[in-house]
């Protein structure tokens, strides 16, 4: 189940059998019209082969320390990322406690806020 309006680009991950939820610019409500789409989900073999048949490779464009790996699939004007991480409720969690601060701050401080926030939410 994919929990967003989606554009036809993104239509293939809307009858999966994974749910996929929205991450990165927007989520964050901080998009341009060009920007990608970003996406997480639990890692899985059978996830990993699902995306894989679908034209995704695996990208190594972000990773933070919850994130296994990042799977990209590019079409003409189109990117999606998804990020397929060890928990998505911790995952969601992090994201939203992040959400109120995260746009004021610098992205290259966006990997450490992430950190901070997943081993913050598992020490408590």
């Amino acid at each position: 189940m994919l929990y967003n309006i989606i554009p036809t680009e993104l239509k293939h991950l809307e009858g999966a059998p994974f749910d996929f939820f929205l991450t990165g610019s927007r989520f964050f409500k901080n998009a341009k019209e060009e920007s990608d789409w970003d996406f997480y989900t639990e890692a899985s073999t059978l996830v990993e082969d699902f995306l894989k048949s679908r034209g995704y490779t695996v990208s190594l464009t972000y990773e933070d320390y919850f994130t296994v790996k990042v799977l990209t699939r590019r079409t003409p004007g189109f990117k999606i990322d998804v990020q397929l991480v060890q928990n998505v409720d911790l995952k969601t969690r992090a994201q939203s406690m992040l959400a109120p601060y995260i746009n004021s701050v610098s992205k290259e401080y966006h990997k450490v806020l992430w950190d901070m926030a997943f081993k913050w939410l598992q020490s408590n």
